[in-house]
């Protein structure tokens, strides 16, 4: 077992299998519009949760074989009942256990909202890339360090008052709420990231949305928050090599600030003046194996 303690087990994550459609069309038209790999034999969603994005990734690559991994059994039964991925195949796997016991070729690797939750994301990431070979590009999403300062201040105290372990789950709840009223910016994201989603089970109500939402966010016992640097770092670590940050990059008012300014609009520096800047929750970061074109 995993720090985690089975979490995804209790809260598999998103329950009402899907993203808010602001999220999903801007992944879409990313994975689109590069020009890495855009015909890959199979995509590996590595850590696909409920299969969120897997419906993403089929509609990005409706020719390839859909792979979704995931550690939570829970998850994957979620996934298998969903009537709109009856062509991917699931399969059960903990990649801070080892890679697959079979290797996936030609293959685009997706790892969305993952690695920051892994123990050790580096012996994760390293066991993703051993189960692909001739991988046309990756897709790492990381909790960033710079969006989500209030969250890991609503942590910190959380944890300080010793109210978010297992056993006292509800208090948690309790206690996140009354936390979070502390931080009005946070409360009014939350609202709005609630607000956002698309409810596929009419049994949910908000409530139960805000309560998965403080789960995932504010009491998944493994949580890391990564600066620009520290994702290079990780990625680098792994064989990986970033291309493009479209999460930074795409952020047009911030990019031109930066040009005025002298700033090379290339490279990690400028990516993390970018972070600085834009301040977003995570970031999106296209890489690829490390014998191939980087940014400099």
């Amino acid at each position: 077992m995993t720090k985690d303690g089975g979490f995804y087990e209790r809260f598999p994550y998103p329950l009402n299998h899907t993203h808010h459609d602001d999220a999903q069309t801007t992944l879409l038209r990313i994975l689109r519009s590069t020009d890495i790999g855009s015909r890959p034999k199979a995509v590996l969603d590595a850590g696909c949760g409920t299969g969120a994005f897997s419906r993403v990734l089929r509609a990005a690559f409706p020719n390839a074989t859909i792979y979704s991994v995931d550690r939570s059994y829970a998850s994957l039964s979620r996934l298998s009942q969903r009537d709109d991925l009856t062509d991917i195949v699931p399969v059960l796997h903990d990649f801070e256990s080892g890679p697959l016991e079979r290797t996936i070729a030609d293959v685009v690797i997706f790892c969305h909202g993952v690695l920051h939750h892994c123990e050790q994301p580096k012996v994760a990431l390293a066991n993703i890339l051993r189960s692909c070979r001739k991988i046309e590009f990756a897709w790492i999403w990381l909790y960033s360090q710079s969006g989500r300062y209030e969250i890991e201040m609503i942590r910190k105290v959380a944890t300080e008052l010793g109210r978010t372990e297992t056993k006292k789950e509800e208090y948690g709840f309790e206690l996140i709420r009354e936390i979070r009223s502390f931080f009005p910016s946070s409360v009014a994201a939350d609202y709005q990231l609630c607000r956002n989603y698309t409810t596929e089970n009419n049994a949910l109500d908000a409530e139960m949305e805000d309560r998965l939402m403080i789960a995932d966010r504010y009491m998944n016992p493994v949580a890391k928050h990564y600066s620009v640097g520290a994702a290079f770092k990780l990625l680098s670590q792994c064989g990986l090599r970033v291309v493009d940050a479209p999460t930074l990059s795409g952020s047009v008012v911030a990019s031109e600030f930066l040009e005025r300014r002298g700033v090379r609009p290339k490279g990690m520096k400028y990516l993390s003046l970018l972070e600085k800047l834009v301040r977003p929750s995570g970031i999106g970061y296209i890489a690829v194996d490390s014998t191939r074109s980087t940014i400099d």
